[in-house]
């Protein structure tokens, strides 16, 4: 029998074997050539495992320094290593790799809220030698750099017309603004709703501000307003918006931290502690070097901590009075603090406040500021200029201005009050204020090539 194929002549059992040959040489190669790809790709994983390993290790140096970064800003620890450092990394007693970190610090950060913020290469280096090449950028947060509310501003009430906040806020309640009351500056961290009515205002067309949002904008009338970036309509001009909601912990002042005051060095007070322009009553008995508070040169002079178990008075609710201050102290009331009196640094410029001179005051409960009948009108002319930290309620009375840092459970906001944060202000606090967790904003991440190292 013959068959044709393409017009020549081939005998058919020929054929067969040399089919069958044919075969064999297509299967044998096709296992050589599997089996030289399966070779490749597995030196591909174990090469690919080495990069991975690498690139933890460096992630892993980036972790470590994190922890570094927050036991230091806690004061745990006197410093941060000096940059560049190493690490190890071990696995059941063994150095399984090992990463070098180099960092630069910038205390106010302008491209990021005038934050801290660091700079960090992070080179990590498996068994093998293989090696990983990261850089991040980071800013480190806790609630002294905002003005904060933690609970709500006015209960969640409307905020009387006229009031505003310049500068970063957070509250993890919501924010119902009426009348033209206003938050500029940024950013704005509001863990409830945003309730947006009247001629009331976030942001600026010129300087719109950055929004984080747990919960919903809604106009006067209800309705939900789609926020986005860019966003710039119905008062409202947003920069960056995200919806995602950043935790803080709230102040915690309790008998424990009364007795860390202590412990590192405090005046004390068994009463109530009144002090005006002229006077203070009374002196706390057992001021030393480094913890005092008196009247020199028709000053206040304030240093360290100063105890107070009862209330703390500024001035008299039937006179105006301006009390002068100098120094870097601690007022701390185990009750209430009422101020009657203006309570400005003798110099309240840039470099001098709240660098030199900054009176803190701490109280357990409530802290009042009650001088909106001064003539005080401005930033540059405030009612009172110092840092107020109340474990209940901040209370402001019509007309006042105050600049530099509120921080409270709730802040009561009056009509036509103003509340300046200062620039800075966070990083010149003194020792011993309130401690609270930080929260750290993720500038960028890149993996650099290794000649960038």
């Amino acid at each position: 029998m013959k068959v044709f194929i393409k017009n020549r002549i081939i005998k058919k059992s020929g054929n067969i074997a040399i089919l069958v040959l044919i075969i064999g040489i297509v299967i044998l190669l096709s296992v050589t050539v599997l089996a030289s790809f399966l070779i490749k790709d597995i030196n591909f994983i174990k090469q690919d495992e080495k990069k991975l390993k690498a690139l933890n290790f460096a992630e892993a140096g980036i972790s470590n320094f994190f922890l570094e970064i927050i036991k230091y800003s806690h004061g745990e620890t006197e410093g941060l290593p000096q940059s560049p450092f190493t690490g190890e990394i071990i696995n059941n007693a063994e150095v399984i790799g090992t990463y070098e970190i180099s960092y630069t610090f910038n205390p106010s950060d302008e491209n990021s809220y005038n934050m801290s913020s660091y700079d960090i290469i992070s080179k990590g280096i498996d068994a093998t030698g293989t090696e990983r090449l990261v850089k991040v950028s980071i800013s480190l947060a806790d609630m002294y750099d905002f003005v904060f509310s933690f609970n709500s501003v006015n209960t969640g009430d409307i905020i009387p017309s006229k009031s505003g906040v310049y500068g970063p806020f957070f509250t993890q309640g919501r924010l119902n603004l009426g009348g033209s009351a206003g938050f500029y500056g940024g950013p704005l961290i509001v863990g409830g709703d945003i309730i947006v009515g009247g001629n009331s205002q976030i942001g600026t067309s010129a300087e719109p501000l950055d929004l984080f949002l747990g919960g919903e904008a809604r106009d006067g009338s209800g309705r939900v307003i789609n926020l986005t970036d860019n966003y710039q309509a119905e008062n409202i001009y947003i920069r960056n918006f995200s919806d995602e909601l950043i935790d803080i912990d709230n102040l915690i002042i309790d008998d424990n931290y009364f007795e860390e005051i202590v412990s590192h060095g405090a005046a004390t007070v068994d009463g109530n502690l009144t002090i005006t322009a002229t006077s203070i009553n009374p002196v706390p008995a057992n001021q030393d070097a480094n913890n005092y508070i008196r009247i020199e040169n028709n000053k206040l002079k304030i240093s360290g901590n100063i105890l107070v178990n009862g209330n703390i008075v500024f001035g008299s609710k039937n006179t105006k009075q301006n009390i002068i201050y100098e120094g870097k102290g601690n007022l701390i009331s185990k009750n209430n603090i009422i101020d009657y009196a203006r309570i400005v640094p003798s110099n309240i410029s840039p470099g001098f406040f709240p660098d030199n001179d900054l009176l803190v005051l701490t109280a357990l409960k409530d802290i009042s500021f009650l001088t909106g009948t001064f003539s005080s009108t401005s930033y540059e002319n405030p009612n009172a200029a110092c840092a107020a930290i109340a474990g209940n309620k901040i209370i402001t009375e019509n007309n006042e201005y105050i600049r530099g840092l509120l921080i409270g459970n709730e802040i009561i906001l009056s009509r036509n009050t103003k509340i300046y944060y200062e620039n800075n202000i966070s990083h010149s606090l003194p020792l011993n204020v309130p401690k609270t967790n930080f929260i750290i904003f993720n500038k960028y991440w890149q993996e650099l090539p290794l000649a960038q190292q």
